[in-house]
């Protein structure tokens, strides 16, 4: 983090992501924030001309406040950003594919409207200007890499047009990325390997990089667990070591990724993969979750207490059971018409005892309260991965959740 103020009303963190700046802002006083209009940030990228970020709103009658005419309407210095945090990833509308690392500054001005609530003009005195490193992050040994979580944002269509194809119209498994995808607005074309290498940004360089790395020592050989699996580049790297005998794979067997007639993508790579490697080095399967089988005849505890597996999912009907705090839950292995009115007693019972232990007085004690009914590991575990994939789903829906027998409950398996 970087902080460099102004002597202003207004003061402004920064925060470094990967290849993405957190950016914060608060006044000193809550009389700075009156007739508040929002906020213009510019951006300095190194060795480059400086640009005003782009807001995803602007105003309806632009015409009635404040204008710099060779910004576009929803250029923040028109239409200023009504948060006070803003997240920037380089290149997203300006920069282009490649965006400079380096050494950014961004400037942040608060705008206000006048009384008759239209915008003033920007007052260059009220900056306050943030300097900070934006490129891969990386601390103290530690490198992470993120895909970008807005496939269908403005800033793919922006780059890539409305048209874009993800893969070729005959929907081949593999082919030559390189070839012509479509053309942006401006008529300009891009390959598909630019759209991936864009799409899978810091996450995809590493996991090449890995690939790679395994490829040319001969010394190495990889495990590997793979679902939505169909990017032809890898996936040829992933032949070329099964050429070689340098690589196991188990790769997901849910339904979106599997079909009967062998159409989906991993059906046709399972295929390729065992005819250069064997059958016995890719392994696929749903039985993903390792819990006792719960048997009509489990009625009585122990026995009753697991394995049970549901989920949060959107509303579907009726079916599934309703917690205490009014949470729908729906049952996915036993299927619901397998499960005895035993069962579906006591795991309704067991999630209502910890409700009511998370929301009482004792919440935090490890024998009475929420942890005497959860794993919480599994629930700080799926914290992360939601916050770090931009699950837009997390939390309120498709979640899975089990209880094994005589154990407490986790949230997994992870959603697909």
């Amino acid at each position: 983090m970087a902080t460099k103020t102004n002597k202003t009303p207004l003061t402004v963190k920064a925060y470094q992501g990967d290849n993405k700046t957190l950016l914060a802002f608060n006044f000193k006083n809550a009389e700075s924030a009156a007739k508040l209009a929002g906020f213009t940030i510019a951006c300095q990228p190194p060795g480059q001309p400086s640009y005003f970020l782009f807001n995803e709103l602007q105003f309806e009658t632009p015409g009635k406040h404040a204008q710099v005419a060779s910004e576009p309407p929803n250029s923040s210095v028109n239409a200023p950003i009504h948060k006070f945090r803003w997240v920037h990833f380089p290149g997203s509308m300006h920069q282009g594919l490649q965006p400079a690392t380096g050494s950014y500054t961004y400037t942040v001005t608060p705008r206000y409207f006048d009384d008759r609530q239209s915008m003033l003009p920007m007052d260059p005195s009220l900056n306050s200007s943030e300097t900070i490193h934006v490129g891969p992050f990386e601390k103290k040994g530690l490198s992470l890499g993120f895909t970008r979580g807005y496939m269908q944002s403005e800033a793919f269509t922006h780059h890539f047009g409305r048209d874009a194809l993800i893969k070729p119209k005959d929907n081949p498994l593999l082919f030559d990325t390189s070839q012509v995808a479509g053309k942006d607005a401006k008529g300009k074309t891009h390959t598909f390997a630019e759209e991936y290498e864009w799409m899978g940004s810091t996450a995809r360089k590493k996991v090449f990089a890995l690939l790679n790395e395994v490829l040319k020592d001969s010394t190495l050989r990889l495990d590997m667990f793979a679902y939505d699996l169909n990017e032809p580049d890898l996936m040829q790297i992933l032949l070329a070591l099964a050429k070689k005998g340098r690589i196991r794979i188990i790769l997901d067997n849910a339904a979106l990724h599997a079909a009967k007639d062998g159409s989906k993508p991993e059906d046709q790579f399972t295929t390729l993969f065992s005819s250069q490697a064997g059958a016995e080095r890719i392994k696929r399967g749903k039985e993903r979750v390792n819990i006792a089988k719960l048997k009509p005849a489990d009625n009585l505890e122990p026995a009753v207490t697991g394995g049970y597996i549901f989920k949060k999912d959107h509303e579907k009907g009726p079916g599934g059971f309703w917690t205490s705090q009014g949470i729908h839950f729906y049952y996915v292995d036993p299927k619901e018409a397998n499960l005895t009115p035993q069962q579906k007693t006591w795991l309704t019972g067991y999630v209502n005892r910890f409700e009511k232990a998370l929301s009482g007085d004792g919440f935090k004690d490890p024998a009475r309260g929420y942890a005497a009914f959860i794993h919480p590991d599994s629930f700080i575990d799926l914290h992360w991965i939601v916050e770090l994939s931009k699950n837009i789903d997390g939390y309120r829906l498709s979640n899975y959740l089990h209880k094994d027998r005589e154990g407490k409950l986790k949230m997994e398996p992870i959603w697909d």
